[in-house]
């Protein structure tokens, strides 16, 4: 890349469609050295078929049609962001495109905004003469041209040309891989047969020696588990959705569940991809206050200072002594002291109400005097014992 932005766009033109110019694009791929050649599939006018194109070139497989789960790949947007994410994933630098000429004018367009938004090397193989289209389609994007086949594979990093029959051999495209047979993981494996261990047939128990086994420990399970290990990473290599991928590989690795999937940030995850933080399942926030515990809980208790009983005057005892009495009562009421009341502690309650009682407080009692003054009424018997 350059200190400006990607490199040009290289245009390689043949004339005569010869098989030739093809093959070597074929030669080309080679995505473990930045490298990857698409051959867009043909009569596919879908919105994301380039980019669906560009995740089978990489080795993902989209989900089956009529999943739920697979409904991003029918859309624009996702699909093409899928793409560059793994193109950044695996590295790739150079990005070389078939049978460019015979893409619709959308299609060519995204070829460049991936150029853009990834900064890589874009090369278009077109199979015809160079006509105006090339020019208006890079009218505002620096790029060459280039008509030569030996200088093409110069540009491709595939060395000189030879036109011996070893040459023409060695470029030929690579036959497609072997495709995973996906009946392996709906189908489970027969259990293995274990290790077999040479011992007397319900023989007395002879002890830990006698009953070890003779033959030499077997790798058999350790060559078990790498071979499921290699398998899983295999597997998971043809996700397609980066999100996913990434979903299940830290599951796999680091066996957490969705709850602390959903918990993992951006910044849990180092630039190079190979440190995970997996948080707890449960919420970062703290718990309300009625769950946790109040601090004077956990203090051991203070003991309690004795409180003094309350005091009673007990039976034939004097009277303490009155400090006043109550004017609106006809026998004596008494006031407790000052002693007596430090003595005995304070428990409001409702005084009893005694006969003749009333609510008059002491200021009133001109109110009572004038009361009292008037003439009380005298019965007739009480007349005739005063007259005697």
């Amino acid at each position: 890349m350059t200190a400006g932005g990607p490199p040009p766009v290289t245009v390689l033109i043949d004339k005569t469609d010869h098989p030739d110019w093809t093959a070597t694009a074929h030669a080309a791929h080679d995505p473990a050295l930045g490298r990857l050649t698409i051959d867009p599939s043909p009569a596919n006018g879908a919105p994301a078929a380039l980019a669906h194109d560009l995740l089978y070139a990489l080795g993902k497989r989209l989900p089956q049609g009529g999943e739920i789960y697979g409904t991003w790949a029918d859309s624009q947007r996702p699909a093409w962001g899928a793409a560059c994410a793994w193109v950044l994933a695996h590295h790739i630098g150079h990005l070389i495109v078939c049978r460019t000429d015979r893409l619709t004018a959308a299609r060519q367009r995204q070829l460049l905004a991936m150029r853009e938004r990834c900064g890589i090397r874009l090369t278009l193989l077109w199979h015809r003469p160079v006509s105006p289209e090339v020019k208006t389609l890079l009218e505002q994007t620096p790029y060459q041209i280039i008509d030569r086949l030996p200088q093409a594979r110069v540009d491709l990093g595939l060395g000189a040309y030879t036109p011996t029959g070893e040459g023409i051999k060695q470029h030929q495209p690579r036959q497609p891989s072997r495709q995973q047979d996906d009946s392996q993981w709906i189908a489970l494996r027969p259990p293995s047969a274990g290790v077999v261990v040479h011992r007397p047939a319900r023989a007395p128990c002879q002890g830990a020696s006698e009953a070890a086994p003779t033959s030499p420990p077997s790798t058999h399970r350790h060559d078990r588990t790498s071979r499921s290990a290699e398998v899983l990473s295999a597997r998971l290599g043809t996700v397609a959705h980066p999100l996913h991928a990434a979903a299940l590989t830290i599951h796999a690795v680091t066996a957490a569940d969705l709850n602390q999937l959903s918990l993992i940030r951006g910044i849990d995850i180092n630039e190079a991809a190979t440190v995970v933080k997996v948080h707890g399942s449960a919420a970062q926030d703290p718990p309300p206050d009625t769950r946790r515990p109040h601090p004077r809980t956990t203090q051991r208790p203070r003991p309690r200072k004795p409180t003094p009983p309350p005091h009673r005057r007990p039976t034939g005892a004097p009277t303490p002594p009155l400090r006043g009495r109550n004017p609106l009562h006809p026998g004596p009421h008494p006031v407790k002291t000052d002693r007596l009341r430090s003595l005995t502690p304070h428990t409001p309650h409702q005084q009893k109400r005694l006969p003749g009682h009333t609510d008059l407080q002491p200021n009133d009692l001109h109110i009572v005097k004038n009361v009292s003054t008037e003439p009380a009424s005298v019965s007739p018997l009480e007349t005739r014992l005063t007259s005697r």
